[in-house]
């Protein structure tokens, strides 16, 4: 079976000479910062921290820097794929469709599509023999495909699979990747998969964790207990605050004067009700009361810069501009501040959004997670679950690692953004092992732990493939705030992917 070292012997091979200094982009873990004896879950949880309290990512560099490195012919490695061809399942993480760049983009430039279900993509080898399918579900702007609740999502994701399955029929050696919160959905989907005793499921080999948020986030812990929660509180507010008018539907910019004469129309030409007047001018006055109040918000909340990520373009904004940003998002995105077009659908989608929000937050939480487990099954028979973490590298904690590293841009926003959050998320958690929102323990598949938490779900087979030197958008989104210049955070996110499906098609030998 293929473990951390060989998999990043795999990793380097297929990195071969298209960079200098590979150690910095795969580290070693040391799997005994991963056992523990206590008795309860958040003991052996606790137990963990402490170690990892103690562990900076340099030491991880120093296990792998250190040790054996084997290279593979690189076709003898495809003939593994050529054996055994892989078909991803790519789950993205939370609030992707805020983002532009679409999760691991750099395997989808054919642009092939499935409907309104998926992105395509497939590799191939010179005979055109297909060594790796890529499947990602779609997540449209505005469409709330990866917040809300995960059980509705991965219900939502099922229909879609089922869709693709009855046109293509089903592969043969299917593996669930789960990015950040899309982990959550996949285990979420097997689990459901599990209680239906659905036939696909002989055809499900692997579940890999991509900085997945397994056992919770400190971060998201956080939350519930900083300034964000104000902020969260402000949008349930205002979600509360606005009304739906009852016969506004027919009303539309191309049968309305200019807005500046708006009321006097309305009210004159008597196209709404009375009742509807009043309702779109306490929705007025609810929109600009919140507009004033989210301007004292320090904005410090990396939810907050994943919506505004799609605004900026290249350049750091201040405090000022950021809160901008996030009123225009609102008011013009949601169309919160158009109080004659659609203004009863937009009322309803950004409660919508509002409900999703809260609730996708809530079950990120570390005790939802460990309450997700203990009240839920996995399969396991012929599946294995796999682990791939990141760990950030600070400049405060070691210039060799972080000058001129290969795997960073500092130039870009993503990384002074991911920068900053990692501190935030060393501070509050006191792990050093962190890849700017997720700690090291919570990524990973732990058995041990899973067994605690319900005796009932029998043994997984799992394994801790590999620890990156990125962040978390690193290893999976190309860019998320992008550059006038067009910069891409330089991650070999096709090397990763093919490196992982090669030491699954290993396995399965």
């Amino acid at each position: 079976m293929v473990n951390a070292e060989k998999f990043r012997n795999i990793f380097l091979s297929y990195l071969n000479n298209k960079t200098s200094k590979k150690d910095y982009f795969i580290f070693l873990p040391d799997e005994k910062l991963l056992e523990s004896t206590a008795e309860t879950p958040n003991n052996f949880l606790e137990t963990l921290k402490e170690k990892l309290k103690k562990t900076p990512p340099s030491y991880l560099y120093k296990l792998g820097h250190k040790s054996q490195t084997k290279s593979f012919d690189v076709n003898d490695l495809l003939k593994t794929l050529q054996h055994r061809p892989i078909t991803f399942v790519i789950f993205p993480g939370f609030m992707s469709e805020f983002i532009e760049t679409k999760t691991l983009q750099e395997v989808f430039r054919e642009n092939l599509e499935f409907g309104e279900d998926f992105y395509q993509s497939e590799l191939k080898d010179k005979n055109n023999n297909i060594l790796i399918k890529y499947l990602l579900f779609k997540t449209p702007p505005m469409s709330f495909a990866t917040i809300g609740d995960t059980r509705e999502n991965a219900m939502d994701f099922i229909e879609r699979l089922e869709r693709f399955f009855s046109v293509n029929g089903v592969p043969e050696n299917i593996v669930f990747l789960g990015y950040s919160r899309g982990t959550m959905i996949a285990l979420d989907v097997l689990a459901l998969f599990m209680q239906r005793k659905s036939p696909w499921l002989k055809n499900i080999k692997g579940m890999v964790s991509l900085g997945g948020v397994v056992f919770g986030s400190d971060l998201v812990d956080e939350v519930f207990r900083s300034p964000a929660d104000r902020e969260i509180l402000l949008l349930k507010e205002l979600g509360n605050k606005l009304k739906i008018p009852k016969n506004l539907e027919t009303l539309s910019v191309s049968n309305t004067p200019l807005k500046k004469y708006f009321w006097e129309w309305v009210t004159k030409k008597r196209v709404i009700s009375k009742d509807d007047i009043l309702i779109l001018k306490q929705n007025a006055q609810a929109w600009y009361s919140f507009a004033k109040e989210i301007k004292q918000s320090p904005l410090d909340w990396s939810l907050f810069e994943i919506m505004l990520s799609g605004f900026k373009r290249g350049e750091e904004t201040h405090h000022k501009e950021n809160l901008k940003l996030l009123i225009k998002i609102l008011g013009q995105e949601f169309g919160l501040k158009n109080f004659f077009s659609d203004h009863s659908k937009n009322i309803i989608r950004f409660k919508d959004f509002i409900n999703k929000l809260a609730i996708s937050l809530e079950q990120m939480t570390t005790q939802k997670r460990l309450q997700w487990w203990q009240t839920n099954e996995v399969p396991t028979q012929g599946i294995r679950y796999y682990s791939v973490v990141s760990v950030f590298v600070d400049p405060l904690d070691s210039k060799r690692l972080s000058k001129h590293s290969p795997p960073y841009n500092q130039k870009l926003l993503d990384y002074k953004f991911s920068l900053r959050n990692y501190r935030h998320l060393r501070k509050i958690s006191q792990v050093k092992l962190n890849d700017s929102q997720m700690t090291f323990e919570k990524a990973i598949f732990l058995p041990e732990l899973i067994k605690l938490l319900n005796p009932k779900q029998p043994p997984l087979s799992t394994c801790l493939l590999g620890v990156l030197g990125t962040h978390h958008w690193g290893m999976a989104i190309p860019i998320v705030m992008k550059m006038k210049d067009g910069s891409l955070d330089p991650f070999p996110r096709e090397i990763l992917l093919k490196s992982i499906a090669t030491s699954i098609a290993i396995d399965l030998q």
